[in-house]
Parts: structure tokens; C-alpha cells; sequence
């Protein structure tokens, strides 16, 4: 299977080292897609000494994983997870996974104990020892959580649209809704989110509702 290019491309960094991690030839494919990518021993060959130890920062959907028209619906290689296990348990890279999906379930997906998880966009993070750390969110916008939900149920589910409840956030899902709806839908949604004093995000064939605090993925990896 072709590996998504968001993990191709740290595993060019990683098989620049002087030992490298996995062992790896590219297809014909792969060389193609490889050439379009940035001199790494130009740009980055400073930082890649070897022994030193790398941090490996990766999503899930899209890089560890294909899209799907479903969240429930994506699946991660076994060739992928070995890929990843394999680098975890090297002790050569700090590896985390920083995914819009909560945490749990990322966790689930996955299945490996010994690397970081940060899910809902950085806002929570699961360590190898259990330890968690959860962004503070206002407890007014916190309260309003459920019925931001039960009003987006309530008003703008409907011939395939649906909402995923990840606790702390939401995302509501038209990439299966007739056409027809998709642009009043989303709309809508955009409006019963913010009038609950969450941020509405577009986002691939959704709508995202995120606590109105200054917190994103990159924060979550500088935290982390």
C-alpha cells in the first residue's frame, strides 16, 4: 500500500540518520512523488546529526491513515502501525500523534502504549503513563456544550448530515448529505454554534465547533 506522504516524508528525515530506523526502498511511485519533496540534507541536514534524537509529530487522518467517507470507517495499516511501532520502540524519535479526534478514540485507532496522543486539536493529552493534561475551557461556553448539540440535532441533522460529540468539541458531518442541503446546513450550523459562544471552523465537508480559547495543534506540539 502506498503510504501517505505525511509519514513518507519523516520517514526520508529518519532514514537520513546514520542508522536508520526501518529499512525502506521506494517504488517508482514513491520516486516520483519523492522528487517534488524539499532537499532535506540541504535544508535540515544541520539538525540531523547522528544520535541525535528526532521528534516525529503526525495526525492521523490523512497521514497515518486514508480518509474516509466516515470517521468510524478509517483504519490504520498494519504495515503503518508496525512503521510507527517500530520507530517508538527505537528510542532514536519522540513520537506523538496530535489528531482532531479525541483522545480516547485516536488512542483506539491506533493501539501503540509507548507514544504521546493529543486529540480534539491539542486541546487534551494522553501520556504513556496515563497521566492527562486538558486545556482549561470557560465553564459558561463548557455548559452550553450539550445543548449546542441537542440543538444542532435538533435543527440541522437531516438526510445525511450528522454530529460527532468529542466532548470537548464537535464536528458536524455533511460529506454524505444530499447536495442540495450542504450549503444551508452548513450555514446554519456555522450560526447554532457560535450563538452557543463555540468557534465554527470549516473544515473538510464539516463544520467544527472548538472552546473559544487560544489552542491549536501547533501550540500542542510545542506543549508536548
Amino acid at each position: 500500500a502506498m503510504m501517505p506522504m505525511g509519514l513518507l516524508s519523516c520517514l526520508i528525515l529518519l532514514n537520513s540518520c546514520a542508522n536508520p530506523v526501518i529499512s525502506w526502498q521506494p517504488n517508482d511511485q514513491d520516486a516520483s512523488e519523492m522528487a517534488a519533496l524539499p532537499d532535506y540534507d540541504q535544508y535540515l541536514g544541520e539538525y540531523l546529526a547522528p544520535g541525535e534524537k528526532l521528534a516525529l509529530l503526525l495526525d492521523y487522518d490523512g497521514t497515518l491513515a486514508e480518509l474516509t467517507s466516515h470517521p468510524n470507517l478509517t483504519q490504520m495499516s498494519e504495515e503503518m502501525r508496525q512503521a510507527l511501532r517500530n520507530i517508538a520502540d527505537s528510542g532514536k524519535a519522540f513520537v506523538a500523534v496530535i489528531s482532531g479526534r479525541d483522545v480516547d478514540g485516536v488512542k483506539e485507532k491506533i493501539g501503540l502504549e509507548n507514544i504521546i496522543y493529543s486529540g480534539n486539536h491539542g486541546l487534551e493529552v494522553l501520556y504513556p503513563n496515563g497521566t492527562r493534561h486538558n486545556q482549561g475551557i470557560p465553564n459558561d461556553v463548557a455548559g452550553n456544550f450539550d445543548k449546542m448539540i441537542d440543538h444542532l440535532n435538533r435543527e440541522v441533522v437531516h438526510h445525511g448530515s450528522w454530529v460527532e460529540n468529542k466532548r470537548v468539541s464537535i464536528t458536524f458531518h455533511f460529506r454524505e448529505a444530499e447536495q442540495q442541503y450542504v450549503a444551508e446546513m452548513a450555514r446554519r450550523a456555522k450560526e447554532i454554534i457560535e450563538s452557543y459562544g463555540y468557534r465554527a471552523n470549516e473544515a473538510h465537508a464539516s463544520v467544527e465547533g472548538k472552546p473559544p480559547i487560544q489552542w491549536n495543534k501547533g501550540l500542542a506540539a510545542e506543549y508536548i
